[in-house]
């Protein structure tokens, strides 16, 4: 049953997120805290070459006090559309545009007091475009995907959305990316003309459909650890979440 809110607060307003205390009454009839932290929401992007490399992001984090390899992604900016954001991501953070573009997943990085959704696209086709970025000490790294893998699982890439999005076992049928481990990376299939995603988006006010596109028990790649009752699987057959507004 739903938490009925009672009350809120607002303590603090910045300019990438923003903290409510939230006064609810439970389904029991107690009434409890809540601690929220609200953000606009947030693209990643996996930019694949022709050859099957991936292109990764090394940049300071001052939140971890460390140095961290990561996919291209930031915050969608006020009015911006994931499509839109994408791009602009992808020309600051590593220079490119992308010609082909599909939407992976979207998922709440932390739920328990975060109201940041995260949309997770694959890009392709891609061309030089530079746009400036406000960080100064990005550097771009290119990989072979299986060793991009391989570093998570020896935990050298540590950042959520990467390591979820690049340890996840893609195929030709779950995600129309034809990816042999060791080898060429075929694009084939649904993949979206990002001319058309724009043009959608700024006639309709959508952002990509909520749920991946794919079926978890096809997500999968033997060489990984998984099992009908995986974390993986169950966040895809979770309801779809909304994004905050």
């Amino acid at each position: 049953m739903a938490e009925r809110l009672v009350r809120s607060r607002r303590i603090y307003e910045g300019r990438v997120i923003s903290l409510r205390v939230d006064e609810v009454a439970l389904p029991s009839g107690r009434t409890a805290t809540r601690e929220i932290v609200e953000h606009r929401g947030a693209v990643a992007v996996v930019p694949l070459t022709p050859h099957g490399d991936v292109l990764l992001v090394r940049q300071y984090r001052a939140a971890t006090g460390g140095t961290l390899l990561e996919i291209p992604a930031g915050t969608l900016e006020v009015g911006e559309d994931a499509p839109h954001a994408l791009q602009r991501e992808l020309a600051e953070e590593i220079g490119m545009r992308a010609g082909r573009v599909q939407h992976l997943a979207t998922f709440y990085p932390s739920p328990g007091f975060l109201t940041e959704v995260v949309y997770v696209y694959l890009a392709a086709d891609l061309t030089p475009h530079r746009l400036e970025a406000e960080e100064e000490d990005l550097e771009v790294v290119r990989l072979p995907l299986p060793e991009a893998r391989a570093m998570v699982d020896r935990g050298e890439i540590r950042a959520l959305a990467a390591c979820e999005v690049l340890n996840e076992g893609w195929d030709a049928p779950a995600v129309k990316v034809g990816v042999v481990l060791g080898g060429d990376v075929g694009l084939t299939g649904d993949w979206s003309d990002t001319r058309h995603d724009a043009l959608l988006s700024r006639e309709t006010g959508s952002q990509p459909s909520p749920l991946p596109r794919f079926e978890a028990s096809r997500f999968s790649r033997s060489s990984r650890r998984t099992s009908p009752g995986s974390r993986r699987e169950a966040r895809a057959r979770a309801p779809a979440p909304r994004a905050a507004p």
